[in-house]
C-alpha cells in the first residue's frame, strides 16, 4: 500500500510565508517561497517527518518522497533551481529515516523517489499563435530529470532487497550504514558507488541479485568492480538473494568480521 498525496497534508499545516522561508532563507530577497512544498524538507523537516509517519502508521508500506516538484526546471520559478539536488538528497533522507522508525524484517518499508512534471511541457504550445513554439525542450528536460534522480537514489531511494539487508544489519545492532557510497579516482570523478557500508571504516556491503552469479558479461563487470574497490582499500561483503532469505545470520557474522578487521565497532 502507498501513501496519499504530500501537497494535501502540508496545506493541512498552512505554513506562511515566513514559515516556509524557515531560519536559512529567512533573508530571501527573491520570489515568495510560500507553496514551494519540497522546500520544507529543509526548512521545515519535522512538517514532512510527521506527515511521512502517519502514513505509516495508517498503514503504507511505501511512502514517497517530498520532491514533485524538486527540478531544477520547477525550482527555477522560484530561482531555485541550484538546490534540486540537495532538495532530493534530503528529502530521500528524511522519507528514508522514518521508514526505518517503523519497519521490521517481517514487514520492511520502502521509500519511492517521487519525480513530478516540471512547470514547463515540451508538448504544447505556450503560444496559441504558434503552435510550434516550446517553453523548454528535452535537451532541457533530460539534464534536470538526471540531477533529481541522482539526489534520490544518493539520499537512500534503493530497491526492496537493499532496504530489507539494510534493516536486517540494524536490528542486528550495527550502525546505521550509509546507502550509496560514492567511490572515486585519483581525480576525484564518482566511478564506483557501494550500496551501503561505512565509508569511515571503508567496509561496503553490495547486494547482488541473480544475474550478476549467472550473467558472464555481469560476473566479468563484477571483477572489474571488485578489484577497483579492493585498490583502494575497501572490504566488501557481496551478498545474494538466497542468502539474504536463508542465511540472514550468516550476514551478521561476515559484516562483524569484515569490521572487526578493521577493529572497530560489533555488535
Amino acid at each position: 500500500m502507498i501513501d496519499g498525496a504530500m501537497g494535501t497534508a502540508i496545506q493541512r499545516d498552512r505554513p506562511d510565508e515566513a514559515g516556509y522561508r524557515g531560519e536559512r532563507f529567512k533573508d530571501w530577497t527573491g520570489e515568495d517561497l510560500q507553496g514551494n512544498n519540497d522546500l520544507l524538507t529543509v526548512t521545515q523537516p519535522a512538517i514532512v517527518a510527521d506527515i511521512h509517519r502517519e502514513y505509516l502508521q495508517a498503514g503504507a508500506d511505501v511512502i514517497e518522497t517530498n520532491t514533485f516538484n524538486a527540478n531544477a526546471v520547477s525550482l527555477s520559478d522560484y530561482g531555485l533551481e541550484e538546490l534540486a539536488y540537495e532538495l532530493n538528497l534530503e528529502s530521500a533522507r528524511l522519507a528514508r529515516r522514518v521508514a526505518d522508525e517503523v519497519a521490521t524484517l517481517e514487514r520492511p518499508r520502502y521509500v519511492a523517489g517521487a519525480l513530478g512534471p516540471t512547470t514547463r511541457t515540451a508538448s504544447i504550445s505556450p503560444d496559441v499563435n504558434d503552435p510550434a513554439a516550446r517553453n523548454i525542450t528535452w535537451d532541457d528536460l533530460v539534464p534536470a530529470y538526471l540531477e533529481a534522480a541522482r539526489g534520490l537514489v544518493d539520499g537512500g531511494a534503493e530497491s526492496p532487497q537493499e532496504t530489507r539487508l539494510r534493516l536486517l544489519l540494524i536490528r542486528n545492532g550495527f550502525p546505521r550504514p550509509v546507502t550509496q557510497i560514492p567511490v572515486t579516482d585519483k581525480h576525484g570523478r564518482v566511478i564506483r558507488r557501494i550500496d551501503m557500508g561505512w565509508p569511515q571504516h571503508l567496509v561496503g556491503i553490495e547486494y547482488d541479485g541473480g544475474h550478476h552469479w549467472t550473467d558472464p558479461d555481469a560476473h566479468a563487470a563484477d571483477i572489474t568492480r571488485l578489484e577497483f574497490l579492493a585498490a583502494r582499500g575497501w572490504l566488501i561483503i557481496r551478498v545474494s538473494s538466497r542468502q539474504l532469505r536463508y542465511e540472514q545470520q550468516s550476514i551478521v557474522r561476515r559484516v562483524a568480521s569484515a569490521l572487526r578487521q578493521r577493529d572497530r565497532f560489533i555488535p
